[in-house]
């Protein structure tokens, strides 16, 4: 059962739950999965086209968090021991950078060996491995085309018009690979409007520049002896003055790719305006 896979009101999905529970035999289970409409720690665009199709939804009936509502259904239907996991799909990566000897940052394992019947030792060059952050651009391709599929359905079925469909959707995926997104798990530092500057490795940042931080330390300590014992810390986008990046960790073509969409998109709203 995906109810995902189409858009289904509150009444539809109790019916559906109760045919289930009654066409199963004793004994036999129920795997589902669901999606929510709602875009976790989205950029403005996202932000602002989450919001309409949510509100979309349910001026149409639909549920657009039917995650939260699920269990309730599931018991009300005669389903008991019932499991769940929650799973966050990115919606959009950086492209990754491979090259000829595979990804960059992965690396070899070195020469493997064998040994074959006649008790002769083999060699051979085992494949580039790298790491499970690999996954992210598939992924990201998997929780777009769920979420960018669900809103086409809808809006068809509102009647919007062909040339408008899934208007401003591209912009808001774009959004999830943000420059600074690639810089995560990276030693940063970053200096605020009161001077003082405070290294750390990046966890988060989101469109506003707020910034979480572990494992920090304070650049010239003995000025600011009261943050010595500080290990983590969130700073609000308002009060940074500079963000200080490591060379090797910036991927330029990204950057400046960043650079010309926030442009583009500044002149078209002086246009409008």
């Amino acid at each position: 059962l995906n109810p995902a896979s189409s858009v289904v009101n509150g009444d539809e999905y109790d019916l559906c739950l109760r045919e289930c529970h009654r066409c199963l035999k004793p004994g036999g289970y129920l795997e589902y999965s669901l999606l929510d409409a709602e875009v976790l720690r989205p950029g403005r665009h996202a932000q602002a086209l989450s919001v309409e199709f949510a509100f979309n939804l349910k001026t149409r009936g639909y549920d657009p968090c039917a995650s939260k509502s699920f269990i309730p259904r599931l018991r009300k239907a005669g389903f008991s021991q019932i499991k769940r996991a929650h799973l966050v799909l990115p919606m959009a990566d950086a492209t990754p950078k491979w090259t000829d000897s595979g990804k960059v940052g992965s690396h070899s394992a070195g020469v493997g060996k064998f040994v074959l019947a006649n008790g002769e030792v083999k060699t051979y060059e085992p494949a580039y491995t790298g790491s499970t952050a690999d996954v992210k651009a598939i992924t990201g391709v998997v929780g777009s085309w769920a979420w960018e599929k669900w809103m086409l359905k809808l809006q068809m079925e509102m009647g919007k018009d062909g040339e408008r469909l899934l208007e401003g959707v591209a912009t808001a995926l774009e959004e999830g690979g943000n420059f600074f997104k690639t810089l995560v798990d990276h030693e940063v530092t970053v200096e605020l409007k009161n001077d003082i500057s405070i290294r750390g490795t990046l966890k988060s940042v989101d469109q506003f520049l707020n910034i979480k931080l572990d494992d920090i330390s304070v650049v010239e300590e003995i000025r600011w002896p009261h943050l010595s014992s500080v290990k983590n810390v969130f700073i609000r986008g308002s009060v940074v003055r500079y963000v200080h990046l490591p060379g090797q960790a910036v991927d330029t073509a990204l950057l400046e790719d960043a650079t010309r969409r926030e442009a583009a998109q500044a002149a078209a709203k002086a246009r409008q305006g």
